[in-house]
């Protein structure tokens, strides 16, 4: 690929990656609710998933995502119950967030995993990849499926260092938490409210 080429591509990222999105929101909302550690656990979840995604595309899976609806229903209604899911849970737990002492292990290995899931169910992720990474494949490419996988790679460490970030300051205020309970509870309840936004977001989605 063209020095021209990488910078685009680079530039293209940081922009995307950078713009409101569900994602973002997802990372914001778990790192203010439950702090810094679940923040940047959610972050790395979420890379995790766009790299299944860039797997899936390079290997033509994820083109059945925009040629069957049914398949794209599927996955789309499964992403939407499960945010649904855990917004629910989310507004209506009492049990004290990780700032009182109580992000274990178990926890944090939740919150990586509900960011992978969370990533993966989005059929729109899948759209996206299959419709951004080709852009700079090289027409001369020996392997474009190989080509695919490293622009994926690319966009999945910038998008880990970026929400990383946000999901490590984000967390911040989490600290803040613990001496302010009653604001706590308001922002568990909000952090809910947006888990189920974006669940009846996705609900709502439609194949393009």
């Amino acid at each position: 690929m063209a020095s021209s080429q990488i910078f685009l591509f680079t530039t293209a990222s940081l922009a995307l990656i950078a713009a409101p999105g569900p994602d973002m929101i997802y990372v914001l909302t778990r790192g203010i609710a439950k702090g810094k550690k679940v923040g940047l656990l959610s972050a790395a979840g979420i890379t995790v998933g766009i790299l299944i995604h860039t797997l899936l595309a390079s290997a033509g899976l994820a083109a059945l995502f925009k040629t069957s609806p049914i398949a794209f229903l599927i996955v789309k209604y499964t992403g939407a119950g499960y945010l649904l899911f855990l917004g629910a849970k989310t507004l209506f737990s009492t049990e004290k967030s990780a700032v009182h002492g109580t992000d274990g292990p178990a926890n944090k290995k939740t919150a990586f995993w509900q960011g992978v899931v969370t990533n993966i169910l989005n059929p729109k992720v899948a759209l996206f990849i299959l419709a951004f990474l080709p852009q700079f494949i090289s027409e001369s490419a020996a392997s474009p499926a190989s080509q695919m996988l490293i622009l994926g790679s690319c966009y999945a460490t910038i998008t880990l260092l970026m929400y990383g970030l946000l999901g490590y300051f984000t967390g911040n205020v989490g600290t803040w938490l613990k001496s302010h309970p009653k604001a706590e509870q308001w922002i568990q309840r909000f952090s809910g409210l947006v888990l189920i936004g974006l669940g009846l977001r996705l609900a709502f989605l439609q194949q393009k």
